[in-house]
């Protein structure tokens, strides 16, 4: 879904409504439907960015000024996890020890 700057319903007309086949009002809640405020509350929508482009030497200066990037941190955290001494572990536990060979003739 792509985001999309859209204009109020003017004052008067219907909005856009669903034909449901039973009635999906229940009880305790409010008639009407809420919707977005008029455009007397909201203003006018701007037909052009206050700003469309920054200068590449703004930035530069911008960034001599001291406002570096945020610090980028790592994807991935180790985190230690302490082993109890004297608890011998299998070299690889999901694996069972082949039984004896038969001895031969």
């Amino acid at each position: 879904m792509t985001p999309e700057i859209v204009r109020p319903i003017p004052r008067g007309e219907r909005p856009p409504d669903l034909k449901f086949p039973k009635p999906v009002k229940l009880q305790g809640t409010a008639e009407d439907a809420p919707q977005t405020p008029g455009m007397n509350i909201t203003g006018a929508v701007p037909v052009k960015p206050e700003r469309e482009t920054v200068p590449v030497e703004q930035l530069i200066e911008l960034r001599k000024a001291g406002q570096q990037p945020a610090p980028q941190t790592p994807a991935v955290q180790f985190v230690p996890v302490p082993v109890a001494p004297g608890v011998e572990q299998p070299p690889n536990p999901g694996l069972q020890a082949a039984p004896p060979a038969p001895p031969g003739k």
